[in-house]
């Protein structure tokens, strides 16, 4: 077998790759109801998205096991 020393593991990124939509109309949810949004006096206001914006998160760890950064690009034709 073939052994390996790794003098600085901090210097060593590896990186995961997820895609998203931030809509939440057909998320899957199967039977039931489901509410998103916080609940105030008494009643769950409906605040979930159904606008279409996919995004993708990517998360960087070092060979050390540290998080490094995130990053996250979104889709869209008009950037406020």
């Amino acid at each position: 077998p073939v052994t390996f020393k790794i003098n600085h593991p901090d210097y060593i990124l590896f990186g995961d790759e997820v895609g998203n939509n931030t809509s939440m109309k057909n998320d899957g949810h199967q039977g039931g109801q489901k509410y998103i949004g916080s609940a105030k006096k008494g009643s769950v206001k409906r605040i979930g998205a159904t606008n279409d914006c996919h995004f993708t998160t990517i998360g960087f760890t070092s060979a050390s096991g540290k998080a490094v950064m995130c990053i996250i690009i979104f889709e869209g034709k008009d950037v406020p």
